[in-house]
């Protein structure tokens, strides 16, 4: 729960197309923002379909309408067993955040930050010591709003598609051996 009428739950498969709209707004915000992230087709209807099934898929209300969307995961991500420019903070279990989106009409709200805190919790609940994410180099709202968060960035992944993202891990408050 976060401010008043608003919280975040597990996506069910009858949020799909709401889930969908917002992905799309997100596309066209970064398109008319000149940056070249999700102008492929991804993410989809079958990547987020997946995302529901297995759980990972978290949507954002506020009064019963969708305002935000991530992926929550719980599990190593392949496309950041190597590390460019940098190095991960931790080398523990970690969580990731993918495919977020916040309503255009709410951006500037600070609701990322809320996935974010939320993500952490997960983490917390099952003993990850660290949260990551990536994001397009030149995405720079997503990136003032993992950075003001206080999420660190730690160099350049690639992913499965051969593109590059930057990436960031957040180990909590004290940064120093994980939340």
């Amino acid at each position: 729960e976060g401010k008043e009428g608003m919280k975040i739950r597990k996506a069910q498969l009858d949020d799909l197309k709401d889930i969908l709209d917002l992905l799309e707004q997100a596309k066209q915000s970064l398109a008319n923002n000149g940056v070249d992230q999700w102008q492929n087709g991804y993410p989809n209807a079958e990547v987020i379909s997946v995302d529901i099934k297995k759980g990972q898929s978290f949507v954002m209300e506020d009064d019963q309408s969708i305002i935000g969307t991530a992926a929550i995961v719980l599990e190593d991500d392949p496309n950041y067993n190597r590390i460019w420019s940098g190095e991960w903070r931790t080398d523990g279990p970690y969580g990731v955040i993918h495919r977020i989106a916040i309503s255009p009409k709410r951006k500037g709200q600070r609701l990322a930050g809320q996935f974010f805190s939320y993500a952490v919790d997960l983490c917390h609940a099952v003993g990850f010591s660290s949260l990551r994410i990536d994001t397009h180099k030149d995405n720079i709202s997503m990136q003032r709003a993992i950075q003001h968060f206080g999420f660190i960035y730690c160099g350049v992944v690639q992913m499965s598609d051969g593109s590059f993202r930057n990436a960031y891990e957040y180990i909590g408050e004290d940064q120093k051996d994980g939340f």
